[in-house]
């Protein structure tokens, strides 16, 4: 089954579709590599669209404290500047949504 993506409502004016399927393509990936590990072998189309749901179901909010997220920081998380920068890079980041801001 290929799973159209499409930009939630809450996003439009945050993020564009481009960035937004490439972060969910990215995220995807991950998954499917760490479950892979474990011999969990699923299409990476399913990861796309578990993840574009749990991020409708979310409404853009984090899903323990109900604080909305930051979409407009998808994809510009830069791991060498956080280890440069330590805990002060880090926190401009705390807000970042990340699969696992997600119950399901």
């Amino acid at each position: 089954m290929i799973y159209r993506i499409e930009l939630p409502s809450f996003l439009k004016e945050v993020v564009e579709l481009d960035k937004y399927c490439s972060w969910i393509d990215k995220k995807a990936k991950s998954l499917q590599r760490r479950d892979r590990k474990k011999g969990i072998k699923l299409r990476l189309e399913k990861y796309r669209g578990i993840i574009n749901d749990a991020v409708l179901d979310s409404k853009g909010k984090d899903a323990y404290t109900g604080e909305t997220l930051e979409w407009h920081k998808i994809l510009k998380y830069n791991n060498s500047e956080a280890e440069e920068q330590k805990s002060d890079y880090k926190k401009a980041f705390y807000m970042l949504p990340t699969i696992d801001h997600n119950k399901k």
